[in-house]
């Protein structure tokens, strides 16, 4: 746990240090191992003492400090960074990045949907998906007092039928050609190249008023795409 607070008091001398400092919270102020021996700063810009203090429990590693002046800070207290291991924070990492796959179901495609479709019809149909769903519809509208428990279950059943012959379908609508490969900068940084191109040209075509020019240019720039024009 870390606590940033503005105690109006000295951060190490204070009663809130004191208070938080007992063993039931066991919470120390972090940011003055930064400061160097015998120095401390004023964190107001009237006062003549350190009132902003970062306290934080045992198992935090603070590797680092910095406190802006008070010309480059919001309002009338300095501005405090504190850098701390996440390690310390959310733990060691213990898993893989697992990267997703391409889709196989988009509308972009009309011949997936269309496959799609039909083999998705396909599979309620000889299911009978379409009439048991009557069915439940029926046994709902006759009911006194609304659905039993017992329909509520058969439509929670056949809902969930209902979605792994949905994704049967989108499985088997197409084939996927590019295959999965571990992440690649290069690879990453031409891949953007190309979209960034793409951005400029459509910004010049001028069929898309919604394009932020900004947004454009500076994703040019970050892919080193310069303008060579000499008119300008």
């Amino acid at each position: 746990m870390i606590l940033f607070i503005d105690s109006n008091e000295h951060i190490l001398r204070g009663t809130i240090a004191r208070m938080l400092a007992e063993s039931q919270i066991d919470m120390h102020e972090i940011s003055h191992t930064f400061w160097g021996k015998g120095k401390e700063h004023n964190t107001h810009v009237n006062g003549k003492q350190p009132i902003d203090g970062i306290y934080s429990t045992p198992d935090i590693d603070a590797q680092g400090f910095l406190a802006l002046s008070f010309h480059e800070s919001v309002g009338d207290h300095r501005t405090s960074f504190i850098d701390i291991t996440s390690s310390s924070m959310v733990g060691p990492f213990q898993s893989h990045i697992v990267r997703p796959t391409s889709r196989r179901l988009t509308t972009r495609q009309s011949t997936s949907v269309r496959q799609y479709n039909s083999d998705l019809w396909n599979r309620l149909t000889s299911h009978q998906i379409p009439e048991r769903w009557q069915n439940i519809a029926t046994a709902v509208a006759l009911s006194e007092g609304g659905a039993s428990h017992h329909i509520q279950e058969r439509a929670h059943r056949l809902h969930t039928e209902t979605m792994e012959h949905r994704l049967g379908a989108e499985n088997g609508c197409r084939r996927i050609l590019k295959p999965v490969s571990p992440f690649c900068p290069p690879i990453k940084f031409w891949y953007d190249r190309i979209h960034a191109f793409q951005q400029l040209i459509r910004l010049k075509e001028g069929n898309h008023p919604q394009m932020g020019r900004s947004r454009v240019y500076r994703t040019a720039r970050g892919k080193h795409i310069t303008n060579h024009n000499p008119s300008r």
